[in-house]
C-alpha cells in the first residue's frame, strides 16, 4: 500500500476581526472557509467494497457523483471515526478531519488483506475549503466553476450529464456540502495552486458582499444548523444513535460491518440511554459544560453527564424539584434566528423531542429539546415560537 504525504496542517484562523459580521455574510450573501479535513484517495477494484464492509453505510451502491457520510466503528458499535465517501470511476475519494488522517491511514493499512485496494499517493495532495451563502452559485460561476448541481460533461459511464453530488473541473473539485443552514459547497485544490485559488476566491466573494470566515463563524453557524462535530459533541465513547448519527450515517439495510450487531439492536429495540440534542432558548447564550436540567420532575434515575457526575450528585437527589439531565457540549447565539443554541448530551427522559430543559440550574433559562438526527431540524425549531 502507498501511505500518502502528510503535510502541516495550516490552522484556519479565528477570526478576521468580527466573527458575529463573518457569520451574518453567510446569512446574506457568501461565506468562504479555510478546513482542515483531508481528501484521501482509494483505488483498485475493490475500494468501495472494501469500505463498505468496514464502515456504517452504503457505499457500494453509490453511483459516481454521489457521497455519503459513514463511520468506521468498534466491535462494540463505539464510533471510532466519522468520514465522507465519494464514489468516482475507479476509485473511492474519502474526506476526513485533519487530525483523523493518520488513524484512517493505519486502519486502511491493518485491515487490507487480499482486496485490490491500495491508497494513492497523491504528490500535489488539495487543500479544502467551503463556500456557502445565497450567492455562493454567483461566485462560482464568477471563478469558472460548474454549478455543483449539473455538470458540465458526463463522467466516465454516464451517458449525458446529470444532477449530482461532485463535480471536477480543471482538476479543482467541487462537493455538495451543507454545513451551515444555507446551501454550500466544498472545494478542493490541488496545494500548488491553493494559495493563488484563494485570493481569487476571497475577491470574488467580497465582490457580492462576501466575507472570509474564520473558526468562531464556523462555529456559530455549524452549532445554528445543529451539526455536531466529532471530538466536541461526541467522541470514541459514543454509539452513532447517542451521537444522533443513525438518519445520516447508518443503513439499516446493507450486510455484515464492524458494530452493525449492538447498532441493529439498538434500532430493533431501542434502548440508549443518552443522546445528543439540539436545544433552543429565548435566554442567553449557554457554554460548553454547563449543566442541563429537567424541570418539574424529580431525579429518578442515574444522572448520564459527566459534568453533573464530577460534582457527585447523586441521580435519585431532587435538586429543587429537577432532574439532572445532561450538559452542553456546544453553544453560540444564533445570528440569523437571534436565539440560543447548543448542543447537549442529555439522558433517558430528557431527549424526546418538545421536552422542557432548564441550562445552567434548576431555575435557569429554558430551553426546548429538538432532535437533530435530521439535518435542519434545529434550523427549523429556532426559526418557530417556543411554546
Amino acid at each position: 500500500m502507498i501511505r500518502q504525504k502528510s503535510r502541516p496542517d495550516p490552522a484556519a484562523p479565528a477570526d478576521y476581526g468580527d466573527p458575529c459580521g463573518e457569520a451574518a455574510a453567510v446569512h446574506a450573501s457568501a461565506g468562504l472557509f479555510a478546513l482542515s479535513d483531508r481528501l484521501v484517495f482509494l483505488k483498485g477494484a475493490d475500494a468501495a467494497n472494501f469500505l463498505h464492509t468496514l464502515s456504517s453505510n452504503d457505499i457500494k451502491s453509490l453511483a459516481p457523483g454521489r457521497g455519503a457520510e459513514s463511520l468506521f466503528l468498534t466491535a462494540r458499535g463505539k464510533i471510532r471515526m466519522p468520514f465522507t465517501a465519494w464514489a468516482f470511476p475507479g476509485h473511492v475519494a474519502v474526506q476526513i478531519a485533519g487530525d483523523l488522517l493518520d488513524s484512517f491511514v493505519s486502519l486502511i493499512e491493518s485491515s487490507v488483506v487480499m482486496e485490490d485496494v491500495a491508497l494513492d499517493e497523491q504528490p500535489d495532495a488539495p487543500r479544502m475549503f467551503h463556500l456557502a451563502g445565497p450567492a455562493h452559485a454567483e461566485v462560482l460561476k464568477s471563478l469558472s466553476l460548474p454549478d455543483f448541481l449539473l455538470s458540465s460533461s458526463p463522467l466516465e459511464g454516464e451517458e449525458a450529464p446529470v444532477r449530482r453530488s461532485v463535480v471536477s473541473e480543471r482538476d479543482i473539485l467541487i462537493f455538495s456540502r451543507d454545513r451551515t443552514v444555507e446551501r454550500g459547497v466544498d472545494i478542493a485544490v490541488p496545494e500548488s495552486r491553493a494559495d493563488e485559488w484563494h485570493a481569487a476566491a476571497r475577491s470574488a466573494v467580497e465582490k457580492f458582499g462576501g466575507r472570509l470566515c474564520g473558526a468562531i463563524a464556523e462555529d456559530i453557524l455549524r452549532i445554528e444548523a445543529g451539526i455536531p462535530k466529532f471530538g466536541v459533541d461526541y467522541t470514541a465513547d459514543h454509539l452513532p444513535q447517542e451521537a444522533s448519527r443513525e438518519e445520516i450515517a447508518v443503513s439499516f439495510t446493507k450486510g455484515c460491518y464492524t458494530g452493525q450487531e449492538v447498532v441493529a439492536r439498538i434500532n430493533t429495540y431501542g434502548g440508549v440511554n443518552r443522546r445528543l440534542v439540539g436545544l433552543v432558548s429565548d435566554g442567553p447564550p449557554a457554554c460548553p459544560g454547563d449543566p442541563v436540567f429537567r424541570d418539574g420532575k424529580p431525579a429518578d434515575r442515574e444522572v448520564q453527564s459527566p459534568t453533573l457526575q464530577s460534582q457527585k450528585i447523586p441521580g435519585g437527589n431532587f435538586l429543587h424539584g429537577a432532574l439532572g439531565a445532561g450538559s452542553v457540549t456546544s453553544a453560540a447565539r444564533s445570528i440569523k434566528f437571534s436565539r440560543a443554541v447548543a448542543l447537549a448530551l442529555v439522558s433517558k427522559g430528557s431527549f424526546d423531542p418538545g421536552t422542557r430543559l432548564r441550562i445552567g440550574s434548576p431555575d435557569g433559562p429554558a430551553a426546548v429539546v429538538v432532535d437533530i438526527a435530521r439535518q435542519g431540524s434545529l434550523a427549523s425549531a429556532a426559526a418557530s415560537k417556543i411554546a
